[in-house]
């Protein structure tokens, strides 16, 4: 498997120990598939940057794939929220992420490495409008279908780590980068001011899921 990381620095051996537990997935290191999303990451501040590129060994990895057909976008909204830190200052809202958490997060303690949705300011921003009830559970999953751009990979093991080679590098030009995660940031605030325009009438939304006390196997959520 080849990945891409984007830094404002040259990382050609990666710190098993480096990284910050707040992180999406917790602790790691954060790559992609996508050397588009590797250099809009790069230059994220404006700044040249660099793409870092790798090979990832897989056989005898254990990979756990949030977009996989076994899992829904709450499990990866409850691993987001156990893992990063955010103010949940009214009491109603601190009791929703206590339910999505206690109800959908996966027990991800035995794989080497996990894939599935970033959670950068954007798309942080619409989970918490799915969790204050402005957009339907089906809209969320709608605006959160990012595909290759919007997934990562995140080492979380040893092992993981051993079977990683660092490949090359090139030099990310934030000209040409830093407009296009402009452009990606405001084309998904458009989708999401066009969905909550639409609204969803029919659809489940938070309350619902709370008040049925839906849980990650509900075909209604599938």
């Amino acid at each position: 498997m080849i990945l891409y990381h984007g830094s404002e620095k040259i990382i050609s051996v990666p710190d098993p120990e480096g990284g910050t537990v707040f992180n999406d997935f917790g602790a790691g290191f954060y790559l992609t598939e996508s050397r588009e999303a590797a250099g809009q990451w790069a230059c994220h501040l404006g700044e040249p940057g660099f793409i870092n590129k790798y090979e990832l060994e897989t056989d005898g990895l254990k990979i756990l794939d949030l977009n996989g057909s076994d899992y829904i976008i709450l499990n990866w909204l409850a691993l987001i929220l156990s893992s990063r830190k955010f103010r949940m200052a009214e009491p109603p809202f601190v009791r929703t992420v206590e339910y999505i958490i206690e109800n959908f997060l996966p027990d991800v303690s035995e794989y080497d490495v996990i894939r599935g949705n970033r959670g950068d300011e954007i798309y942080f921003y619409l989970a918490k409008a799915f969790l204050k009830g402005r957009i339907s559970y089906r809209q969320f999953s709608l605006l959160m279908n990012l595909g290759p751009v919007g997934e990562q990979v995140v080492l979380k093991s040893e092992k993981a780590f051993e079977n990683l080679s660092f490949v090359s590098l090139k030099g990310a030009d934030p000209a040409y980068f830093y407009p296009k995660r402009l452009g990606r940031n405001k084309n998904a605030m458009a989708n999401f001011y066009a969905e909550t325009d639409i609204g969803d009438e029919d659809g489940i939304y938070i309350g619902d899921i709370l008040r049925k006390d839906m849980k990650a196997d509900d075909e209604r959520l599938r």
